[in-house]
């Protein structure tokens, strides 16, 4: 297969579709990059900062630091929130278009520290879903674990050798009277 010429930078210039052993040239998508190494094809717009803010199909929003706030693409939209010490806080999906837009799914991070890892997440803020955050002694992430409902928990982590568990612990039930 013979490679494509690079430019200046190392890129190709060319995407290569569909290409049979001949290697011959059709088939083949010619791209251009301005001087800040972007996509310059039709449907890709950068705002003053060079952050991509549309491209073919999707749109893209973002925080002044540079996260991004909401992406909106075909017919979806997906909007994170951070909190005080911008870190990831919730993020809703939803469907729709214009102003009209409902609500599919939804997630909340809660953090009991400084760090960047949350301790517990309310997975699905309809259903209530909890699922906490499991640290080893290093404090690395190990494992999630759904928190209790009224049917039990299910706990699974890793072990020290690496293989993963189950164990389940029932709810207890009240202790009966006892006949005299």
């Amino acid at each position: 297969m013979r490679a494509a010429p690079l430019d200046g930078r190392g890129r190709s210039g060319r995407h290569r579709q569909g290409l049979t052993d001949g290697c011959t040239s059709s088939g083949a998508t010619t791209h251009s990059y301005d001087s800040a190494d972007r996509l310059l094809d039709s449907g890709y717009t950068y705002d003053a900062f060079g952050r991509t803010t549309v491209l073919p199909g999707s749109t893209i929003g973002y925080y002044t630091d540079d996260l991004v706030h909401r992406q909106t693409a075909n017919g979806k939209r997906q909007t994170w929130q951070l909190d005080a010490t911008v870190r990831l806080r919730s993020w809703t999906v939803e469907t729709g278009s214009g102003t009209t837009w409902t609500k599919t799914a939804s997630k909340v991070n809660h953090y009991g520290d400084d760090g960047d890892s949350p301790r517990w997440s309310t997975e699905d803020t309809t259903t209530g879903e909890l699922t906490r955050h499991v640290t080893s002694a290093a404090g690395d992430f190990t494992a999630t674990a759904p928190m209790p409902t009224s049917t039990g928990t299910a706990i699974r982590s890793t072990s020290m050798i690496s293989t993963v568990g189950s164990r389940r612990r029932r709810r207890r039930r009240p202790s009966r009277p006892r006949r005299a």
